[in-house]
């Protein structure tokens, strides 16, 4: 994910209403994390900005670990079980009816 992406800037409206739709429910357990390789302040002014609220953290100059060290092209999406398998990873934007679509199937 970049701020300077035009696709992740346009999910980004997507992810802040699935956050809020799932904590709406106080059984909630979904999590979204989006990772940037760019500066912390200026993912901090980003967030800000666009009102994200849900985490959104830099690995600037580190490592990830695998699969998501692989990533080649952004926005890259994994969806994570509660046990913890990715269960899939989407390349390019995903509309918010896909997302909830993915986070729902078995």
């Amino acid at each position: 994910w970049a701020t300077w992406c035009g696709p992740c800037n346009r999910e980004v409206p997507h992810l802040i209403e699935l956050k809020k739709m799932y904590d709406k429910d106080k059984d909630n357990d979904l999590v979204i994390l989006a990772i940037a390789n760019e500066d912390a302040r200026r993912l901090r002014d980003f967030v800000a900005a666009k009102k994200i609220n849900y985490p959104v953290v830099s690995f600037k100059g580190r490592p990830l670990p695998e699969p998501f060290g692989k990533v080649r092209s952004i926005p890259t999406a994994f969806y994570i079980s509660k046990q913890g398998k990715v269960k899939l990873a989407s390349v390019g934007m995903v509309s918010l009816r896909e997302m909830r679509s993915i986070i729902r199937a078995k």
